[in-house]
């Protein structure tokens, strides 16, 4: 196995990586992230910095449009801005990964064979450090792959959901170790243990959580059916606003204890509309708390 990995040239090293990353994101269920990042790992432990860098940078190209695909078919907006919004998208993402590629391949140059150790850690560093400002991308943790195996995602608790970037890096890096010492089948159970850490955990908080004594809450969710591009249209806004007073009314009539609106439901900026005191007075008449995503500037 190991010499049909050496065997691979690099740049299908890198398109493949890419593929089994991209499809792993929702909605397909996250499996191939598991051993994904195997073929990248070679390339960052092999190649020169700007070789790793380059290789690097086209799988995440490759990656990312694959699982943000989504960004392109945002239907409230013209195709221009939309288009723009996915490429941009796609080559910040694609040049963060690019440097950590760069990085790893410089920990492998300098002190050979610390960087193996170090990509879990490292990558965990880059996914919470991603999450800061308004260049914040979250939708791009590993963690997202993992929604479809609900008993995985229970160690967010504690590690919060980078802790299941790390569990799938330490994943990947010892797939790769064993496989170019050959000794997959010797050291098996590691992995195995590895792999099947978070699952127990997993499995026994859901029984745990399932056995509790919940106290519930009555929510009244309004979810309008608007076209996303009606809804910024100055003719329709009258409309609009008329559905979602008549909504809301049915909402609180029903004495729930909370109103839940979805994001940017109406076509004005809440916090400085005056709008936003017919809300306000139907707040505190009823004394039912109001959530409203709304648009906003500075």
């Amino acid at each position: 196995m190991y010499l049909k990995i050496l065997d691979i040239p690099p740049i299908q090293l890198a398109i493949i990586s890419g593929i089994l990353v991209g499809i792993s994101y929702p909605p397909i269920p996250g499996f191939a992230i598991w051993f994904g990042f195997v073929p990248l790992i070679h390339i960052w432990l092999n190649q020169t910095k700007k070789e790793s860098a380059r290789l690097t940078f086209l799988s995440a190209i490759i990656s990312n449009t694959i699982a943000f695909y989504w960004i392109g078919l945002n239907s409230g907006a013209s195709f221009i801005p939309v288009f723009l919004s996915l490429t941009g998208a796609v080559l910040y993402l694609s040049f963060l990964l690019a440097i950590f590629g760069w990085i790893i391949s410089w920990f492998e140059i300098k002190r050979r064979g610390i960087a193996l150790i170090i990509i879990p850690f490292l990558w965990v560093t880059m996914e919470w450090l991603r999450s800061f400002g308004p260049l914040g991308f979250p939708w791009a943790n590993l963690a997202i792959t993992q929604t479809k195996f609900l008993p995985i995602i229970q160690i967010i608790d504690f590690t919060g959901s980078e802790g299941i970037g790390f569990w799938i890096m330490i994943l990947n890096t010892y797939i790769y170790y064993l496989i170019i010492n050959n000794s997959v089948n010797k050291k098996i159970i590691t992995l195995f243990i590895i792999f099947i850490i978070p699952w127990i955990y997993g499995t026994l908080r859901i029984d745990q959580l399932n056995d509790k004594e919940w106290e519930f809450r009555t929510v009244a969710a309004i979810q309008p059916n608007i076209n996303p591009n009606q809804k910024w249209e100055p003719t329709y806004r009258k409309t609009l606003i008329s559905i979602m007073d008549s909504l809301n009314n049915e909402a609180y009539n029903m004495k729930p204890k909370l109103v839940l609106w979805p994001e940017a439901a109406l076509p004005v900026y809440m916090r400085v509309s005056s709008i936003k005191q017919v809300y306000e007075k139907k707040v505190y008449e009823s004394n039912i708390p109001l959530i409203m995503g709304t648009v906003d500037f500075k």
